[in-house]
């Protein structure tokens, strides 16, 4: 049975130019493999990245989420 797990997003840049923010973030997700004796281990499949735009008056809202 494979199971999938990932991360939280970790955020790795703020910009602010303009009014704007520009927030890059990443996070990973993991398949759960079982190698057949019982063991279990984590693989990590792929990074997903996002990138974000927000004016810096709904900054705020974005944090809280």
């Amino acid at each position: 049975m494979l199971q999938q797990l990932e991360t939280p997003f970790k955020v790795l840049s703020v910009e602010s130019k303009n009014g704007m923010v520009l927030i890059l973030r990443m996070k990973i997700v993991f398949d759960l493999v079982d190698d057949g004796h019982g063991v279990q281990r984590l693989k990590p499949r792929e990074r997903v990245y996002e990138t974000l735009t927000r004016k810096l008056e709904n900054l705020t809202e974005f944090l809280d989420e």
